[in-house]
């Protein structure tokens, strides 16, 4: 006797389930789901929305993980939407579109994306839904330093999960995201009460995901202020955490932070941190952290040409990674003047304005 076919409402329904494990970062559960809606699916019809549906939530499920080959492979094969596809498939269609192109940086794209899939969030019920996307384009919009408008976003997904008991570690979440703005805009001590608050939030909950996360965005805070050494604990704090360890898109920022702090300090650990980050970043094939470490490699060893960094750079520049690429010609121009390289201090300084002015262009594009 063959196996009773199981209408494709009841695995739309259980996807559903598996988005709000997912936008509560369970890593442990949305693995569970995931296997239970693989099985599901051998036993339906074909239904080409469930299928999308569920590609959609796996690309989200495999970027939660740090998986970004298997994210690439997952949102790469999705096909087109269905010009008869309802509100809500429309919605995590252009949502989670939007979501993997934060994820790979490309964030005008990112926003273009959210815009689309904010047309339908009035149709969205599940409030967790409703936060998560503020949440979401707070964070990309924080990462072009639009901190502003990444503030007006934040406070509306806060808002909306303190309202929900349960919803508390993504109200923490969004708590950290605030903060960072914070040191963006130099409000370092609004920053360290917010993540002081975030963490200790974190503990009450034992939710290692967070305590991780505040530890390394607390080594971010102090490097802003130039601490170095209070840098290089946190980072450490955090990189000590298994989770933390455990998923390359947190763990290879903490590393990155602390070689970075390590080297403004002439520590020798440096190097060991700097060739693990070398290392770590080829295993995942991450090229922009690859450049990044490589650039302090030539720091560290004392070995950096200009036309070596300028080549390093043009990496980042072709990639349109334009807040980063303002970041490291500054601290390229630092490294010459500090070696009283003037004409070189100058050149990467003119390169750090260069990419502000490409970065202002992407904003009007927005």
């Amino acid at each position: 006797m063959g196996k009773l076919k199981i209408h494709s409402a009841e695995v739309a329904n259980e996807i559903s389930k598996w988005t709000r494990v997912i936008s509560q970062n369970d890593l442990e559960k949305s693995a569970v789901y995931k296997e239970k809606i693989q099985n599901l699916l051998k036993n339906t019809d074909e239904d080409r929305e469930v299928l999308l549906y569920y590609q959609l939530v796996d690309g989200r499920h495999e970027m939660l993980l740090g998986n970004i080959e298997k994210a690439n492979q997952i949102m790469k094969s999705v096909g087109t939407l269905d010009e008869k596809a309802d509100d809500i498939i429309n919605f995590y269609f252009y949502f989670y579109k939007g979501q993997y192109a934060a994820y790979v940086k490309k964030y005008d794209e990112a926003i273009s994306f959210y815009k689309i899939a904010e047309q339908r969030l009035k149709r969205v019920n599940e409030d967790l839904e409703v936060g998560t996307f503020h949440h979401k384009v707070a964070s990309v919009y924080y990462e072009l330093k639009q901190n502003f408008i990444s503030i007006n976003h934040i406070k509306k997904a806060i808002d909306t999960f303190k309202a929900h008991e349960e919803y508390t570690a993504q109200a923490i979440d969004s708590l950290i995201l605030h903060a960072s703005n914070c040191i963006d805009l130099f409000q370092f001590d609004e920053a360290a009460e917010k993540y002081q608050e975030a963490l200790e939030k974190s503990k009450r909950m034992n939710n290692e995901v967070l305590i991780g996360k505040c530890y390394h965005n607390l080594a971010v805070l102090y490097y802003a202020k130039h601490d170095y050494e209070k840098c290089a604990q946190y980072a450490k704090k955090g990189m000590g955490i298994q989770i933390h360890r455990d998923n390359s898109h947190y763990y290879i920022q903490s590393l990155y932070v602390l070689a970075n702090a390590l080297v403004h300090l002439g520590d020798q650990e440096a190097k060991e941190y700097i060739k693990e980050g070398i290392h770590y970043s080829c295993d995942i094939q991450n090229n922009e952290y690859i450049v990044k470490f490589e650039i302090l490699d030539l720091m560290c060893e004392n070995s950096g040409a200009a036309d070596v960094f300028s080549e390093k750079l043009d990496y980042i520049e072709k990639n349109r990674l334009y807040v980063e690429l303002e970041d490291l010609s500054e601290q390229i121009s630092k490294y010459f003047k500090e070696r009283n390289d003037y004409q070189n201090a100058i050149r990467f300084l003119e390169k750090k304005f260069d990419a502000q002015i490409l970065q202002k262009k992407v904003e009007v594009i927005l």
